[in-house]
């Protein structure tokens, strides 16, 4: 029990949770935090039917939910308490001295009001819930679902207790018995409820019947309220536990809760099912895995393609065969003219991810790039590049939140064979999610390149320097399957020669779309998109073995297309078209070229 000492402990505890916000060590099976209209959502997940307790903090401030220690669980987030979500600005998770365990619930405000009370589960899980509802409008919440009268939450002298109670089980409601339910009275025809209001009262109503209870799931997602889709879909497997689709939905909405070990359990009682559909067992085991991933401390990915790509001037030959040397006109030589190539690619993409633990479930992130060619005639443009990246992720904002990640960069870059140019910087990258719908990302980087002189190329040293680069770009769903993606760059490239330093712009547009394969030949949706760009590039000073007299400005367009049909399982066929328009002041680097790639891919 808490007594004075008790909450003397508490005061501490707080303190202690709140300036560290360390992972908390005491264990219960999930919490779960939520926004609804005028308030802030706690769902406490226990494992036995136990009392519960809610007292306030002496400055209105902080909840401290008390219960019997709940032994050993798997914790939500993978034994991390949740991030900030609405009023409830940090959470921990102790066990007090006399055998039972404190949540505390740190406020960004003193609410206007507090209501606490008991949820029956009813889905045939060891689970049994508290709801703590913090509302900073009372008059806006007062329509949320829920029971338990709301509680003034005034600043005082010391710890208030608020609320106390005892979850219920199923067995508890014998209104709820099945027998009864399935001689409900049935629904009467018409349409279903189109507002949460009216969705919520028809479900109550009649609380058996399918149709009600996804219409009110629907728009319980919609309006944000996940718990209340749950408790609707927990309440149906209440009348009929044979009801494995439900059992799929629920393990969705787990997902989206964070709660991955409940989700688990869910997949898998629907994946046990027989007559399941394929597309929605397929699904499950999809679910499953990420599920498993996501419990996991790391992660690790690779996507890899090969194929063949054409060119119409591989070699980047001004198209008219002629060129500037020390200022006059001369023709190419036959072997340096325009020529078209194809060549051999492959690429791989690695990725590993280690969970630091934190409260945010930050990461540390490795990636690495590998890419080579082969060209069948000219082999001078054999090219193999191998790219590092190695930064922690760090999470803000709870679960649709923005990310920070800073990191290191290093390259190799070979051209026939031979050493090219090596680079080493850093960077930082910034996700933003705006709304469900739109999104941006930013990207600023720096590195210093250091090219590799050789007999080839014997004043290639000239482009030692610095490179600094930055990216914005925006994404907007137009619709489940569309999405429109545009984004602006900037880079300065600070060389040793002045006729290799440069500033460049450029913009890029691009269209998305995912679409059912034509006449049903494979089972995955195929992918298609197009794309643009323009780029400008201005040169700082004249190179005198082209054009004394000019200085280099580039003007480029380019056009392309792509393709991907997914056959089965992980693999893909990637087709891409581009085309590519270049204009210089100096005639040497005028020139177009068609691109044509055909590869197949695989993901693991």
């Amino acid at each position: 029990m808490i007594g004075d000492g008790g909450l003397v402990r508490l005061v501490g505890l707080l303190a202690f949770a709140c300036v560290l916000a360390a992972p908390a060590q005491a264990q219960i099976p999930g919490l779960r935090l939520g926004v609804h209209p005028g308030m802030t959502r706690a769902v406490l997940d226990l494992a036995e039917e136990s009392p519960y307790r809610v007292f306030l903090a002496p400055d209105a401030r902080s909840l401290a939910v008390v219960v019997p220690n709940q032994g050993d669980h798997p914790r939500l987030f993978g034994g991390r308490p949740p991030r900030q979500t609405g009023l409830v600005r940090a959470v921990a998770i102790e066990p007090d001295a006399a055998d039972e365990t404190v949540v505390m619930l740190r406020l960004a405000q003193a609410p206007a009001a507090v209501r606490a009370f008991p949820l029956a589960d009813g889905a045939g899980k060891p689970l049994y819930r508290v709801v703590v509802d913090v509302a900073d409008d009372v008059g806006r919440a007062a329509g949320t679902p829920g029971k338990g009268a709301w509680a003034t939450a005034d600043a005082s002298g010391g710890w208030r207790q608020l609320a106390s109670g005892r979850p219920t089980t199923k067995t508890d409601v014998p209104a709820a018995a099945p027998t009864q339910l399935a001689q409900a009275a049935p629904r009467p025809a018409g349409p279903l409820p189109t507002d949460y209001d009216s969705a919520f009262q028809a479900m109550m109503a009649n609380p058996a019947d399918l149709d009600l209870a996804f219409r009110f799931a629907e728009l319980a997602m919609a309006a944000g309220d996940l718990e209340g889709a749950v408790s609707a879909f927990e309440r149906l497997l209440i009348f009929n536990p044979e009801l494995p689709r439900i059992r799929y939905e629920l393990g969705l909405l787990y997902m989206r809760l964070g709660s991955y070990q409940i989700a688990k359990g869910y997949f898998e009682d629907a994946a046990r099912a027989p007559g399941m559909p394929a597309d929605i067992r397929a699904s499950t085991q999809a679910n499953l895995a990420e599920i498993e991933k996501r419990l996991s401390a790391t992660t690790f990915a690779i996507t890899t393609q090969t194929g063949m790509r054409w060119q119409s001037n591989a070699n980047a030959a001004n198209s008219a065969g002629t060129v500037k040397l020390f200022g006059l006109d001369a023709t190419l030589d036959p072997t340096s003219q325009k020529r078209s190539d194809w060549n051999a690619y492959a690429q791989a993409s690695l990725s590993f991810a280690y969970d630091l633990g934190t409260q945010d479930q930050d990461t540390l992130e490795t990636g690495v790039q590998l890419y080579g060619t082969r060209q069948l005639q000219v082999s001078s443009l054999d090219l193999q590049v191998a790219q590092i990246e190695l930064g922690p992720r760090l999470k803000f904002g709870g679960e649709g939140g923005w990310n920070l990640r800073p990191y290191l960069l290093g390259s190799l870059v070979t051209l026939d064979d031979a050493r090219y140019f090596v680079s080493y910087g850093g960077g930082v990258s910034v996700d933003l999610p705006v709304t469900d719908a739109f999104s941006t990302d930013l990207d600023l980087r720096s590195r210093f390149r250091r090219f590799h002189v050789s007999e080839a190329r014997s004043t290639v040293a000239d482009k030692d320097g610095w490179d600094h680069g930055a990216r914005l770009g925006l994404r907007y769903a137009l619709g489940a399957s569309d999405q429109i993606r545009a984004g602006g760059a900037f880079s300065f490239t600070n060389a040793r020669a002045e006729y290799e330093r440069s500033l460049e712009y450029s913009l890029d547009l691009g269209y998305l779309r995912q679409f059912g394969a034509p006449f049903g030949l494979t089972e995955r949706p195929w992918l298609a998109s197009i794309n643009g760009s323009r780029t400008l590039r201005y040169y700082d000073g004249v190179d005198t073995t082209t054009d004394p007299s000019t200085t280099r400005y580039d003007r480029e367009w380019s056009l392309g297309a792509g393709l991907a049909i997914r056959p089965f399982g992980s693999w893909s066929i990637n087709l891409q078209l581009q085309q590519q328009w270049v204009r210089s002041s100096v005639a040497n680097f005028t020139y177009t070229n068609t691109t044509g790639t055909i590869g197949l891919g695989y993901a693991f």
